[in-house]
């Protein structure tokens, strides 16, 4: 009445007395050593270990491929053509380049046009302007006279030293628009803060920042050195 059918055992694998794990290490060690074209092959991770001792960790210690690149002249004056357009539609009459870094020539493109649209407002912070390129903008200010109409000058952050602060501090004992100086992190040294104390004596309106970061020496001892009063009122940190 009740039939009975006997199931056969499944068949014997083949690494049945084995681990995987054993399993998979045993074929990895009889890997064959040589391509099927007879040729050696290439062990990629050994090969990387081996020259990783000659390769950088990264970037930044590889001055040639760290260092930000200077914007070329023509892309610097279709941003300042771009940006006179905003300022047009905006009703507004300034020129933020700042972290565009630049050639000197990118940086009299600017100075010309700064006497041309007589500008009130110019930031150029951390644009990696050298003496010469300070000294081009401040023959600039210098040509317009009683004209110029700037109230405001960023030039913070940037790679200009005592040189290129000289002409600009002479320019400054005389002007009498500007408002604002931002020269923080410039290499203008305890000479050059005393340079602007002596301009900030001649000119009573103008506010300074980024002095402190720039001098050896507290400020009011560089100043009392030069025989200038400190115009505590005329300096932020």
């Amino acid at each position: 009445e009740g039939v009975s059918m006997r199931v056969p055992n499944p068949p014997s694998l083949p690494f049945a007395d084995h681990s995987l794990e054993s399993a998979t290490a045993s074929s990895l060690s009889h890997r064959p050593s040589t391509s099927f074209q007879g040729e050696p092959v290439r062990d990629f991770v050994q090969e990387n270990k081996r020259n990783a001792s000659s390769r950088p960790r990264s970037a930044a210690s590889r001055s040639e491929l760290s260092a930000p690149r200077r914007q070329p002249l023509s892309k610097i004056m279709r941003m300042v053509k771009g940006m006179l357009r905003r300022n047009q539609d905006n009703f507004e009459n300034q020129l933020d380049l700042s972290s565009f870094r630049m050639e000197h020539d990118g940086a009299s493109f600017v100075a010309q046009t700064l006497v041309e649209e007589r500008l009130s407002i110019l930031k150029m912070v951390n644009c990696e302007l050298s003496d010469q390129s300070i000294v081009a903008v401040t023959t600039a200010l210098q040509d317009m006279g009683e004209d110029c109409t700037l109230e405001e000058l960023h030039l913070g952050v940037n790679a200009f030293s005592l040189k290129g602060l000289e002409p600009l501090t002479d320019w400054l004992r005389w002007d009498g628009m500007l408002r604002v100086l931002d020269l923080q992190l410039n290499k203008i040294g305890d000479l050059g803060c005393k340079l602007l104390a002596h301009a900030l004596e001649k000119n009573a309106i103008l506010q300074v920042s980024g002095c402190a970061q720039a001098c050896t020496l507290p400020l009011r001892r560089l100043w009392f050195a030069a025989g200038v009063k400190s115009p505590r009122k005329q300096y932020h940190r």
